[in-house]
């Protein structure tokens, strides 16, 4: 079979059967039938939603004999048959039909080789379906070939079917699933796009339209997608779901390989819709209280990455003062000649107007040029999506440089909707002020300088304090898609960590 078809068996959640009855030659050398489909509920599906079913046959546990499928006539796939059968009239069925085709008219079954696919009962085939009891039965059977002969089966599965109900949670995952065997991506995007627009809460949706931007080429967008499980629906309890899990570490595994860096153009249809976004952030500053938060001391830390001294200040070191302020030339910035920003006070950087800026969407990818651990805890991805730090201190959702950085440092953000942006509003959670460069950076890569200096009221902060540094600009003609922030590591002693970059401007 397809490789992509397995792969979507694989994330829609199929439990494989390990039972079979057998019919024909000695049981011990007869193939084991095993198949497992999914419904709106435990066994349930819905008129007009698509069932899929995956088959695997194998030998016995523990069989030492080599099995051969190789049917006079066709593909091994062709003595499959998998059907839908109402049980209160046995001439109402419908079967299902292979999705792709099998690599080889042949297969081998032992120990370490299996044979499997996916079979598909389409939306239109469910249609002609009419409510009530079914059995889904799977069967093999081969009358002549060279290999083994005769037929085996899979006990069957009790199916109820039952009217259509609109805008359910399984019936478009049903859907859209169909739409991506048959490689109409587009189509999946937009059912998705569409019930998410309204059902911000159904987990299993955004890890489905985040693989439909993963297999769209736009690793970005699948990740923002990825972490809207989290905040749109809020914490899960519990482990988080596999597929999840992996997911993210398959998408950050690419973001994090420099050829990745850059996509190439994505279609546009794999971005998140703008309706989407501005309900997400909506959202997102409900699940946030902001709360005045006197400055706190970090906890406690590895060795000081760049010390300044034998005795390095203590966390608790005090603000500095007026006169220490102004030494380190207040609010200096160094223009260039393409320098076109200019910091923003931070009276007007309140946290609550920032979480409820209608023009504002959070990161959705990053990249660094290191990270403090290898795990999920302190990696750049912690820098994407809403503010998730309750307060100024050493916390594993932001992103931290390594202990080997000891000088120049930098993070980029990705944003899932390019825009001609006016502000970048950055998030330092710990020992703020260190930002020395804000580079918006074009779809095509090309770089502009917005500023470029040294930030004395980020420094003048207690390093415990949380500290919004903004720059601003005029409206550029062009749209900005990343953010390259540089910062310096020797102006402060201390870890330095970002939670959240939020990207202003319209598209």
């Amino acid at each position: 079979m397809k490789a992509r078809a397995i792969f979507l068996f694989g994330r829609m959640g199929f439990v494989l059967l390990a039972m079979w009855s057998a019919i024909g030659l000695h049981a011990a050398t007869n193939p084991v039938v095993s198949f497992g489909f999914r419904g709106t509920s435990g066994e349930t599906v819905e008129v007009g939603e698509p069932l899929m079913i995956g088959v695997e046959l194998r030998t016995a546990p523990g069989a030492k004999e080599r099995l051969m499928l190789a049917p006079a006539q066709g593909a091994w796939t062709d003595a499959v048959n998998v059907e839908l059968v109402s049980t209160a009239n046995r001439g109402n069925s419908v079967r299902a039909v292979l999705l792709g085709r099998a690599d080889s008219p042949r297969a081998t079954l032992d120990a370490t080789r299996r044979a499997g696919g996916g079979w598909l009962i389409s939306e239109a085939a469910m249609k002609s379906v009419a409510p009530g009891d079914y059995e889904l039965r799977v069967k093999l059977r081969v009358d002549s070939g060279d290999g083994w002969r005769g037929e085996v089966s899979a006990p069957s599965r009790k199916v109820k079917v039952v009217a259509s109900k609109s805008n359910s949670v399984q019936r478009t995952l049903a859907l859209a699933g169909e739409a991506m065997v048959a490689d109409r991506l587009e189509r999946a995007a937009q059912m998705l796009d569409e019930f998410l627009k309204t059902n911000p809460k159904e987990p299993r949706v955004w890890v489905l339209r985040a693989t439909v931007a993963e297999r769209a080429g736009n690793v970005g967008a699948a990740l923002w997608f990825a972490n809207q499980v989290v905040s749109s629906t809020g914490p899960v309890k519990g482990p988080p779901p596999l597929e999840l899990v992996e997911l993210r570490l398959r998408l950050r595994t690419q973001l994090e390989q420099p050829e990745n860096a850059a996509a190439a153009s994505p279609p546009a249809w794999s971005w998140p819709p703008r309706e989407l976004v501005e309900a997400t952030l909506a959202e997102a500053k409900k699940a946030l209280p902001v709360e005045k938060v006197a400055p706190v001391a970090p906890s406690a830390r590895p060795a000081d990455p760049n010390p300044q001294s034998a005795k390095p200040a203590t966390p608790a070191t005090p603000a500095r003062s007026a006169q220490a302020a102004a030494s380190i030339t207040a609010m200096a910035t160094k223009p260039g000649a393409q320098t076109v920003g200019v910091l923003v006070a931070a009276s007007e950087l309140s946290e609550a107007k920032i979480l409820s800026e209608p023009l504002g969407q959070w990161a959705s990818a990053a990249t660094a040029g290191s990270r403090y651990s290898n795990g999920v805890g302190y990696s750049p991805a912690q820098a994407t999506g809403a503010p998730n730090v309750p307060k100024g201190s050493d916390n594993s959702n932001a992103w931290c440089h390594s202990g080997d950085s000891k000088e120049i440092e930098w993070l980029e953000l990705a944003f899932a909707t390019p825009v001609r942006a006016t502000e970048v509003r950055v998030r330092q959670t710990l020992n703020p002020g260190v930002i020395i460069k804000l580079e918006a950076i074009e779809p095509d890569g090309t770089s502009h300088v917005w500023w470029e200096g040294r930030d004395a009221a980020g420094l003048a902060n207690s390093p415990g304090a949380i500290t919004w540094f903004a720059v601003r600009a005029s409206q550029p003609e062009y749209l900005v898609a990343r953010v390259r922030i540089t910062l310096d590591l020797r102006l402060r002693v201390g870890w330095k960590q970002i939670d959240a970059v939020q990207l202003v401007g319209e598209p």
